[in-house]
């Protein structure tokens, strides 16, 4: 490490609220301890969907961004010299210009991917485009894959915008590999022995559906239409029905952003930060295809992908989603309203979807013992001293 570390600058720029579970799945505290000067920039007062949110820090380096114009302004008063972007920021049609002014002023940015899990195909057949384009409302389809088409076909080749030679992920396409959220979660309690709950139990990793604040954003529905007791109701029944043909109680591990208690959950216990730990001791998970659903791939739990109607009438491309990750891993999403008692089962992951789950997404051999906070600040030294030297970084735009 060089003695002028504190004039290395890292500036993370995030589209949401910064919470907590944020920094820390962007590794802020561990940057700060190796020496790097941090300062948090959230871009979620430019996204009506987000700004009602609150804050969850408070600290002098975080910044909030009003507007496109004071993203420019603020950038420009940093030193492309020593200053690295750490983002968050999807690269879409929305975002399109965050990126071009990066590359335009030669900034060197990466983009760190901490969840690693994919919910979907790489290349989708005929039939599998057909049935997402006639899964809802066409017309509302058209114009946003339009802005997809324009953005990945015309705005990034006339901007020279190569996205993927800045991700840091577990997963391909990358530039590095690092792991995912949850390889790190199952590093960190291995070993442990100690268990939230003593008896058995079924575990229910809540997603926040249909009141997750990104649904809207990513899945084009109305959040006047969302009624969650018609959700609630549906899964509360099944919950029911699990708890009296397996003779033990389900519990839920609440999402983070999740304002739902034990009563929508018709009494049942619910969890919040402690998902890693009550996938680790339950007997079986039932999930609706969350990111932390890798955590029930590494500890190999028998594990139900499962959805109510009203999810599929929400949210067709959402459910089709959740079928196709459920097949990659040899299983079958279930309509909780709709199923044969009798074909419902109970089971761990074979080996080979498993291990192909695991070295495909979550982590790669050379990267299984090391943790994030290893990769990353690893790479960042690197990074600066190249900048420092004048040397070329495949980074820097």
């Amino acid at each position: 490490m060089l003695m002028d570390q504190n004039n290395r600058k890292v500036l993370f720029i995030h589209e949401g609220a910064i919470t907590p579970t944020v920094k820390r799945l962007y590794l802020i505290d561990d940057l700060l301890s190796y020496g790097f000067a941090v300062e948090l920039w959230s871009l979620r007062f430019l996204r009506t969907l987000w700004n009602e949110l609150p804050d969850e820090i408070d600290t002098d380096s975080y910044r909030k961004v009003a507007s496109f114009a004071d993203l420019k302004t603020m950038l420009a008063e940093n030193n492309v010299n020593t200053t690295i972007i750490l983002t968050s920021v999807a690269d879409n049609f929305l975002n399109r210009h965050i990126y071009g002014f990066l590359h335009k002023n030669h900034f060197l940015y990466v983009f760190l991917n901490p969840y690693g899990n994919k919910m979907g195909k790489d290349k989708l057949s005929i039939k599998d485009k057909l049935k997402l384009i006639f899964s809802s409302n066409v017309v509302k389809k058209i114009i946003p894959e339009l802005k997809k088409v324009y953005h990945n076909k015309v705005f990034k080749p006339l901007h020279h915008i190569d996205f993927e030679n800045h991700v840091l992920s577990s997963m391909k396409p990358r530039a590095e590999a690092i792991n995912s959220n949850d390889y790190e979660a199952y590093l960190s309690l291995k070993h442990d022995s100690d268990r939230i709950i003593s008896d058995k139990y079924i575990l229910f990793i809540d997603t926040y559906f249909p009141l997750h604040p990104d649904l809207p954003y990513f899945y084009s529905f109305n959040v006047k239409d969302v009624d969650k007791n018609k959700y609630l109701a549906s899964m509360n029944y099944f919950f029911d029905w699990l708890e009296q043909r397996y003779r033990m109680p389900v519990v839920i591990g609440l999402h983070p952003k999740s304002n739902y208690t034990d009563e929508d959950f018709g009494g049942r216990a619910t969890y919040k930060y402690k998902t890693n730990s009550l996938v680790k001791n339950a007997d079986i998970v039932l999930t609706h295809g969350s990111a932390s659903t890798s955590l029930t791939v590494v500890y190999n739990k028998p594990a139900l992908f499962i959805y109510p109607q009203y999810m599929l009438e929400l949210t067709p491309k959402f459910v089709q989603k959740l079928k196709w990750f459920a097949e990659s891993l040899g299983k079958k999403a279930i309509n909780i309203d709709n199923f044969d008692e009798s074909s419902i089962e109970v089971s761990e992951y074979g080996e080979v979807y498993r291990d192909n789950y695991i070295y495909t997404f979550m982590t790669t051999k050379e990267n299984e013992q090391r943790s994030n906070k290893e990769i990353i600040c690893s790479l960042f030294d690197t990074l600066f001293q190249k900048l420092e030297n004048g040397e070329d970084t495949p980074f820097k735009s």
